[in-house]
């Protein structure tokens, strides 16, 4: 009965979607080698995303079987499940939400964010510049049972993330209207 209330059939859609827009990008990167990314629901990521100075934090969550957490506010539970900060004074500005989408179009946004420079060597030029307040997100995780440690900087890769949240975001209002 439940389970449905966070089955979002549109934001599957648009997921595709948003795989299409950035593509155009990735030309620039052909010298490299394509490194193709398995179908396993055991491929995961979690995306720190600091959209800049003064913006609160954003955990996204990404599991190969389909589920997508997000959460987001100033509180220190947003980048830390296990925070005992209790006193902070934004210890209660955090809310979270989540969907599931298809497991072969979680795999579509994993090999997107391949394709867009996760597993390359930090580009040189970008990474000085996380220090000046530029979005940047801390990815962590595993892929192909591949450990991935990750600050990005770069703006195709960054952009990416961003617009995944986006979506999450224009997504929510139309499951909510469905229970």
């Amino acid at each position: 009965m439940h389970a449905k209330s966070f089955l979002w059939r549109p934001a599957a859609a648009l997921v595709l979607l948003v795989l299409g827009i950035g593509s155009g990008g990735c030309a620039m990167f052909s010298s490299h080698e394509k490194t193709i990314v398995k179908d396993s629901q055991l491929n995961w990521l979690e995306v720190g995303y600091l959209p800049g100075m003064g913006q609160p934090p954003v955990q996204l969550s990404l599991m190969g079987s389909g589920h997508i957490r997000i959460k987001r506010g100033g509180s220190p539970l947003v980048g830390n499940d296990f925070s005992q900060d209790v006193a902070n004074e934004k210890w209660s500005d955090v809310s979270v939400d989540q969907l599931n989408i298809e497991p072969a179009q979680m795999h579509d946004i994993f090999q997107a964010l391949v394709d867009r420079g996760l597993l390359r060597e930090p580009d040189t030029e970008f990474a000085a510049s996380v220090t000046r307040g530029i979005p940047t997100a801390r990815i962590t995780g595993t892929l192909d049972m591949e450990h991935v440690v990750r600050v990005a900087a770069e703006p195709e890769l960054v952009g990416f993330i961003r617009e995944l949240i986006k979506l999450f975001d224009e997504n929510k209002p139309a499951a909510e209207t469905r229970k």
